[in-house]
């Protein structure tokens, strides 16, 4: 079997040696509520609760990509996707008990992307968490851009970033968010901090539903009720190369892309 078929078999492999991974649901976790569903590629979750990946990932020059359905969300509630890096999983699998952010839960300091943040289906921000007890540059209160959904509540969202730890978030299929649009502009203490992060610790994706702070507090209408207020997440892909934990599941690939391969015209399958 040639190289380019077991690569391509085995998922997709592209040539800076990233792979492309669609989580199966046992490759999942609920953290807390009782109420979470998890399934392949995402979850749902209802009330108050967290899901999260058993892997922690580096994404330098990868992405993470999924569609959100906000439509039995509300406004004034906060749903969310991001991700946190504990520096003690040790090539195991995260669980609730590594749990850090940058908010220093229970003196637990870690670096927070906070890649989506949303206000129901009303709009939403992205948030950089990259330094502790900082007065300046992507602190507690974080590096911060704040948008209006462009109408519709299912949002398809992508994170980029290249090899020097800059992201780019796309909603839509449309460029929406970089690090210009955030204030303050993350540094290079950010972006430092987000290239040797990814390649010691990885990050691990949590997504919750909580009530308390929103984007857009004053621009949406609220009608702050956690008990009755759920979203879910589906088509979850992830590119980039597992640091710690157990391997998730691969994407597949279709078989018009096999062709494609074997003809050797898919040329970014290469290892």
């Amino acid at each position: 079997m040639s190289q380019l078929l077991a690569a391509t078999l085995a998922g997709t492999v592209t040539g800076s040696g990233l792979t492309e991974y669609c989580p199966a649901a046992g490759d999942l976790g609920i953290d807390y509520g009782s109420d979470g569903k998890l399934h392949d590629q995402g979850w749902t979750i209802n009330k108050a609760g967290r899901a999260s990946t058993k892997a922690a990932y580096n994404l330098l020059g990868g992405s993470v990509e999924f569609d959100i359905d906000l439509k039995n969300a509300h406004t004034g509630v906060n749903q969310n996707f991001y991700t946190v890096s504990p520096t003690d999983l040790g090539g195991k699998a995260y669980e609730t008990s590594k749990y850090c952010d940058g908010q220093e839960p229970k003196g637990r300091w870690c670096m927070e992307l906070d890649l989506l943040e949303s206000n129901g289906d009303c709009g939403g921000a992205t948030t950089l968490h990259t330094a502790n007890h900082a007065k300046q540059g992507c602190n507690r209160g974080g590096c911060q851009a704040t948008f209006k959904y462009p109408g519709g509540s299912n949002l398809k969202f992508k994170a980029e970033w290249n090899d020097k730890g800059e992201m780019t978030i796309n909603l839509n299929g449309k460029p929406f968010v970089d690090g210009g649009k955030m204030n303050p502009k993350p540094d290079k203490q950010a972006t430092g901090l987000v290239v040797s992060t990814m390649k010691k610790s990885g990050v691990v994706f949590v997504s919750s539903q909580w009530k308390g702070w929103v984007p857009l507090a004053s621009n949406c209408s609220s009608k702050n009720d956690l008990d009755s207020s759920s979203f879910s997440i589906s088509n979850l892909v992830i590119r980039g190369s597992v640091v710690s934990g157990p391997k998730p599941k691969t994407c597949k690939h279709s078989s018009s892309s096999l062709e494609l391969a074997l003809n050797g015209t898919e040329a970014e399958i290469t290892v």
